[in-house]
């Protein structure tokens, strides 16, 4: 056996072959492997931020307000499963971007975006920018997700996501498409499918709504009430989920709202959504120019 004596290290003749083990420490009595992934993958990460991510601003405005900034002092751990769902998702998409791009569909991946208005500090990213198949000389915005069982219908915080992405390059047409990690069925075709996304103007005008709301809220440092529309199985991995269906303290530097900030905040959320919707035509014809892809007028 080696052992430390005097700052010298020296070995014991007589200690014999494997002995280097020793008695099971009693705080590993209940220990198990699993637990080796779980404690030693999580990180933990700080949400505030100068901006709004897109992918967290379509769905609910106490979302988008609570994300903007958070006390320096709230921290928000992410599991293990988290960074293998992120880890699946990043290689299928590699995987898609060389079918996609093979096929000649292709236009752009990653595509990064960020609201022309002021008022509305949003960026996000584009998994895919494609040629539409189905409509000649038009574009349609992709997002991959990877699930578990494929769904029957898109999921509230993905569709979101899709429509804000819409919405900010004023878009017509978008898919939402599945991947299933188990990968394959039983004749070994990959478990995928698609939705086809488009929105009506009244929905647009709601999506907008939406953004500038949580927006405007975040700037004047309060914090808008849970939306009535919003039900729990809807708010995905939003991290302030236990602050809003639990009752806990948010630990946020919100102020809940007096009836005139409340009114003030409506005022200012309604004249920036009308302009989003106003320039929804002129977004359109510039996303077009940035892709370099020549544009053809498609009315609502």
């Amino acid at each position: 056996m080696i052992i430390l004596k005097d700052g010298m290290i020296k070995l014991e003749a007589d200690s014999g072959p494997f002995k280097k083990g020793r008695k099971k420490a009693k705080s590993m009595e209940d220990f198990k492997w699993e637990q080796l992934i779980e404690n030693n993958l999580i990180s933990v990460g700080k949400p505030g931020r100068d901006r709004i991510f897109a992918s967290q601003a379509g769905l609910c405005e106490r979302q988008t307000a609570g994300l903007f900034y958070l006390d320096s002092d709230e921290e928000i751990q992410r599991k293990a499963s988290a960074q293998f769902y992120f880890a699946f998702g990043n290689e299928t998409e590699n995987i898609m971007a060389r079918a996609f791009d093979k096929a000649d569909v292709l236009i752009d991946r990653e595509t990064r975006i960020e609201a022309y208005h002021d008022e509305l500090p949003i960026s996000g990213r584009i998994d895919f920018v494609l040629k539409d198949v189905y409509d000649e000389g038009s574009l349609v915005l992709m997002e991959l997700k990877t699930c578990g069982k494929l769904p029957a219908r898109p999921k509230p915080p993905h569709l979101a996501q899709l429509k804000t992405y819409m919405l900010l390059t004023g878009m017509k047409k978008g898919l939402l498409w599945y991947v299933s990690r188990t990968v394959a069925g039983w004749n070994g075709d990959l478990k995928q499918k698609t939705f086809e996304i488009t929105m009506t103007h009244s929905e647009r005008t709601e999506i907008a709504g939406r953004i500038a709301l949580g927006a405007v809220y975040a700037k004047s440092g309060h914090l808008p009430k849970r939306p009535e529309y919003m039900k729990k199985y809807a708010c995905g991995f939003c991290p302030l989920i236990k602050f809003c269906w639990d009752d806990e303290d948010i630990g946020l530097i919100y102020k809940k709202p007096r009836s005139g900030i409340e009114t003030e905040n409506w005022r200012k959320a309604l004249a920036i959504a009308n302009d989003v919707m106003d320039n929804q035509e002129k977004l359109m014809t510039h996303f077009h120019e940035a892709m370099e892809f020549e544009f053809y007028s498609i009315p609502f």
